[in-house]
Parts: structure tokens; C-alpha cells; sequence
């Protein structure tokens, strides 16, 4: 990824603190905790047996709800609930292994990617969680595909999505979520609230694993460090800058597929 571009998108924003990333998962000086928690995941929870036991289980359901005299809107949103829960179930597994991987330092292999297809992907994984009153602005621009994980993008911005939503007031508010190219080499996403802001003294740890300033029980502080570190495993950045009373903004740089295609070629 280009630093400078990085620089040059930064350089448009207006905000108190910005964060930088510091350091590479493998120096994360709790590495040993996500190894401990990686390892104590059951990974025969997950086993090509069980994936298929359940497929079918669901292949049953959705055959017989397909027999019932249901009214066809009712089918319809059965058989929508039933493919969501075959894409979550999907996506906890492949998930687990992201994290899995990240505590072992393991490469993740990236591949061109539509971002706007992650993001809708994203939106619909966050919007169980977001809460009533919360509006999702879009501002798309004309991005290429990106270079990246879609389930490890997907959940990095499902967890900045619902963050967002969390930081709003009550009554719920706007979140804009902007994705635009930087020079030829890079897109940015950018997910930006106008809830409470982060203090500047929090905002210094932000991405450091077991942080957090949500009460005992509401959070476990693994949630954007875990993001950071899916972004620096991708070859990207992620940057943060925030006001108290005013908002924050967070920033995902990418790199762009076809650069990497012409690259190749010439």
C-alpha cells in the first residue's frame, strides 16, 4: 500500500486525534491470548460432517415449507430466514478459522473483490444489531475491486457499522458510509457517525486487544483490534480520527485488484 496515499486521503478529513497503526499482529504483545483463545475454539464444532448435517437439515426445511399452504409472502420470508441462517452459519465457521489464523499468524490469500458487495453483505449482517431510528447513508463512489477476504472485510465492517450505530444517541441518528479511490492504487472506506465521540485518551488504545470502554458484560475489546489486524494481514490501513460530542470517522485503505492485474501483465 502506498503510505502517501494514504497521507493524501487523511489530509482532506477534519478531526482532533488521528491513530496509527503500530505494529504488525505477530508484535501484539497479547498474542498469546488470541493463541489461547484460537485453540480452545472446537474446531469438530465446525467439521465438513456437521456443515453438511446441517445443510441438509435446512435443504429438509426449506422442501417442506415449499408443501405447506402457506401464503406465497409468508413462504417467501421463511425461505429468505432459512438462506440467512445457511450464509450465518457459513460465516461463524470461516470466521472462527479467520481468527484462528490471525492468532497463529497465518496468510490469509486475498482475491479481487467488489466492494460495494461486501458492504451490502455487511449491512445486512449489521442491521439485527443497529437499533431503530439508525439511517445508513450511502456516498459510493467509482471503486475497483479490491484486493481482500470477503468474509474478513465483511465482518471488519459489520463491526464498524453496529459501533457506529452503538455511539448514537438513543433516538438514533445517520451513519455515512463513503467508499471512494484514492491515485490508482488504493480505495478507502470510510464508516462515519455523529454519536459521542472518543476521548482522546482512548482513543491512543482503540485498537489494542481487551479494550474497551463499554461496561462489564457489553464487550470484550477484541472486536476492532481483531479488525485492525485483518486489515494489516490484508496489506491495508486503518485509521481513526474522532471529536467528542461530534462523531467519529473510521477508515479502511485497500489496495486495488487491477492495479495488481496490470501490473502483471506489463
Amino acid at each position: 500500500m502506498n503510505e502517501a496515499l494514504v497521507a493524501e486521503g487523511m489530509s482532506a478529513t477534519v478531526g482532533a486525534a488521528v491513530w496509527e497503526p503500530r505494529s504488525a499482529p505477530a508484535d501484539l504483545p497479547y498474542r498469546e491470548l488470541f493463541l489461547a483463545l484460537a485453540e480452545a475454539l472446537p474446531d469438530a464444532v465446525f467439521t465438513k460432517d456437521l456443515q453438511g448435517r446441517y445443510t441438509f437439515i435446512i435443504g429438509f426445511i426449506g422442501t417442506e415449507l415449499c408443501r405447506l399452504p402457506l401464503p406465497e409472502d409468508a413462504r417467501r420470508e421463511l425461505l429468505e430466514a432459512l438462506s440467512d441462517a445457511r450464509e450465518g452459519t457459513e460465516r461463524m465457521r470461516l470466521i472462527v478459522q479467520s481468527l484462528q489464523s490471525l492468532s497463529r499468524g497465518d496468510a490469509v490469500a486475498p482475491r479481487p473483490l467488489a466492494l460495494h458487495e461486501v458492504l451490502e453483505s455487511a449491512l445486512r449482517m449489521a442491521s439485527g444489531r443497529m437499533g431503530g431510528g439508525v439511517r445508513v447513508l450511502r456516498d459510493h463512489g467509482e471503486v475497483p475491486r479490491v484486493l481482500g477476504h470477503g468474509v474478513q472485510l465483511a465482518q471488519v465492517f459489520t463491526n464498524l457499522l453496529v459501533n457506529a450505530a452503538q455511539a448514537l444517541p438513543p433516538g438514533g441518528g445517520d451513519i455515512h458510509l463513503v467508499t471512494r479511490r484514492l491515485g490508482r492504487s488504493a480505495a478507502v472506506v470510510e464508516v462515519r457517525d455523529t454519536g459521542c465521540g472518543i476521548p482522546a485518551e482512548h482513543l491512543e488504545r482503540i485498537f489494542e486487544p481487551f479494550f474497551t470502554t463499554k461496561p462489564v458484560g457489553e464487550g470484550t475489546g477484541l472486536g476492532l483490534s481483531l479488525c485492525h489486524d485483518i486489515i494489516r494481514g490484508l496489506g491495508g490501513v486503518m485509521t481513526v480520527d474522532s471529536l467528542v460530542g461530534e462523531g467519529s470517522s473510521f477508515r479502511v485503505f485497500l489496495n486495488v485488484a487491477e492495479l495488481e492485474t496490470e501490473e502483471a501483465r506489463g
